[in-house]
């Protein structure tokens, strides 16, 4: 049985019994499983809520859904197929689902529930794009006023490439809870173990190297590493990059620098080829180096997630 996202004992009655949803539909939902998770989670989060409760659920890309108005927690049987009809497209406003979320609780307070892979890449003015400070300053803002009513928002981190810290950040400021799914479960634990690796920019024989803006939104973001570190990681699960500076974290997965597709790159750039097969370098994307405040040549962790408990 899946986990379900705690709700802190701390948390008012109207926290824990006022739910809105926020279920991220964005073009980079579309792989991975994401978005068929985010709907398996929407519906137990919301089944688990107290006979008493109420509850709404918003879909999100560049614009903001209400799919299901604030109704009673009786009411939701007959709600649930309107979770399954809801498909991908489009970009990713954090902002307006929270600034849509708030609406619908209005003065009451309550809770936010964002199922996201966190790849936020638009303002509420339409300016930004993905990983940038634009945006993730609009998102902190709101978390902040919205904190001040008595909202608290939780997340969970959904995909291989999610950039954790746009979901953590808001979290942290409300107070409410976050966990990464990993293979169906949530809130593992980080295998101690920790490589330290440098940053070189992922090549452009990959899709995600040399991006245009539609093909970013539904590209599966890989990061290049050793194939000693692509097992570990494959063994584990999943993996973490950090960056110890600033604790920003993204989850990663990793391609090995010895894939065919890289055969021209090995050829082109052998010096940082070797470095990235002897586990002292990676190569990640621009959209990364952006969410993880760091740029080439600096040196970030490259963390393993223990086994999920059985």
């Amino acid at each position: 049985m899946t986990e379900r996202l705690p709700t802190h004992p701390q948390h008012s009655h109207a926290e824990r019994n006022r739910l809105v949803v926020a279920l991220d539909r964005s073009a980079s939902m579309s792989y991975d499983g994401k978005l068929a998770r985010a709907k398996q989670l929407a519906a137990e989060s919301l089944s688990a809520l107290e006979d008493e409760g109420v509850f709404s659920v918003i879909s999100f890309d560049h614009l903001a859904e209400v799919l299901i108005p604030i109704s009673p927690k009786e009411r939701l049987a007959g709600f649930l197929d309107t979770l399954g009809k809801v498909s991908d497209r489009g970009n990713t406003n954090m902002g307006l689902a929270l600034k849509t979320a708030a609406g619908l609780l209005e003065d009451e307070g309550g809770r936010i529930l964002v199922l996201s892979d966190g790849r936020a890449n638009v303002a509420l003015n339409g300016a930004g794009s993905e990983g940038d400070e634009t945006v993730e300053r609009e998102i902190l803002e709101m978390a902040r006023e919205l904190s001040g009513k008595g909202v608290v928002i939780s997340a969970i981190a959904l995909g291989g490439d999610a950039l954790l810290s746009f979901l953590e950040k808001p979290v942290e400021i409300t107070g409410g809870s976050f966990a990464i799914d990993v293979n169906g479960t949530l809130d593992q634990h980080l295998n101690p173990a920790e490589t330290e690796v440098v940053v070189h920019s992922l090549p452009e024989e990959l899709p995600a190297g040399k991006p245009t803006w539609a093909k970013e939104l539904d590209t599966r973001h890989v990061t290049v590493a050793s194939s000693e570190l692509c097992a570990e990681s494959e063994r584990s699960g999943t993996s973490l990059v950090v960056n110890r500076e600033n604790g920003r974290r993204a989850q990663v997965s990793l391609l090995s620098i010895e894939n065919s597709v890289l055969d021209p790159y090995r050829k082109r750039v052998p010096k940082t080829a070797r470095e990235v097969m002897d586990s002292s370098a990676i190569l990640i994307d621009a959209t990364y180096r952006r969410a993880l405040r760091v740029k080439v040549g600096q040196t970030l962790s490259l963390l393993m997630w223990d086994q999920p408990n059985v």
